[in-house]
């Protein structure tokens, strides 16, 4: 049954998806679709969209430049709130435990968390090589001793990952090692 409403709704969300797609052109979370493998839907980027560029690469921003950022309280996105919430209240029984961001970029997160939390945990980044040097540098000259960068998931007892997982072809295998030790 044809809804004039329901097709009004549509069109403004095609809409809204256009106009984010041309305002936003190196958000790595504006592709859609359904593809039957991930070597479809990697072969589905558009080939102006230089395949394989990583997150930082992409916004190409100095050390300098982000520390000056991060030294500043971060605001959070409508993202991050309902993650940090619970994660507040949880670290305020369990202060002691660890966060393994998985794809954390140059660990935006922990200091978005850390702008509104006095929790002061160990927060470990796993992200891609050229990201784990910036990560490192980062933390290093800004002098902060609980954020670390790896390429590879620290053990942790939370796991948190934020946009990341549909850039893993094999996702179960990686969250079957994680979860086994293995």
């Amino acid at each position: 049954m044809f809804s004039p409403k329901a097709c009004i709704t549509s069109l403004f969300n095609a809409i809204k998806d256009c106009y984010r797609y041309v305002r936003f052109p190196y958000a790595f979370i504006a592709y859609r679709g359904v593809f039957k493998d991930f070597a479809s839907a990697f072969n589905a980027v558009p080939k102006t969209r230089n395949r394989g560029l990583t997150y930082n690469q992409a916004i190409s921003r100095s050390l300098d430049q982000i520390c000056e950022d991060y030294a500043k309280p971060i605001k959070l996105v409508d993202t991050e709130y309902p993650i940090f919430f619970w994660l507040d209240r949880i670290l305020q029984k369990n202060p002691h435990l660890q966060v393994c961001d998985f794809g954390g970029g140059d660990g935006r997160h922990y200091f978005a968390f850390t702008s509104h939390s006095s929790h002061r945990i160990q927060w470990n980044v796993c992200e891609l090589d050229q990201n784990v040097k910036l990560g490192n540098d980062l933390a290093h000259k800004m002098g902060i001793d609980n954020l670390h960068f790896s390429k590879t998931p620290n053990a942790a007892q939370i796991f948190l990952s934020s946009s990341a997982f549909q850039y893993i072809e094999n996702l179960y295998n990686l969250l079957e090692k994680y979860l086994t030790g293995g």
